[in-house]
């Protein structure tokens, strides 16, 4: 039996099958989730919406510049 301790030299072949599996499952969850998440749920999405005030209304204030 090989004994290990401070003796033994660095890895030297180090597999990345195990962590790049792991990273590859969860994008593809994470993916699942964002496309089949949101048609399973019967919320209605919001809508942004933009109010753009008319030529003459001449009502809407500007803003004023502030100086500390």
């Amino acid at each position: 039996m090989k004994k290990s301790g401070y003796r033994d030299g660095p890895e030297t072949s180090a597999s990345t099958g195990f962590p790049l599996t792991v990273i590859f499952l969860s994008m593809l969850g994470i993916l699942g989730y964002m496309l089949l998440g949101g048609e399973f749920t019967n919320i209605p999405h919001r809508e942004a919406r933009v109010f753009v005030p008319l030529q003459g209304d001449t009502t809407a204030k500007r803003p004023e510049a502030v100086i500390h």
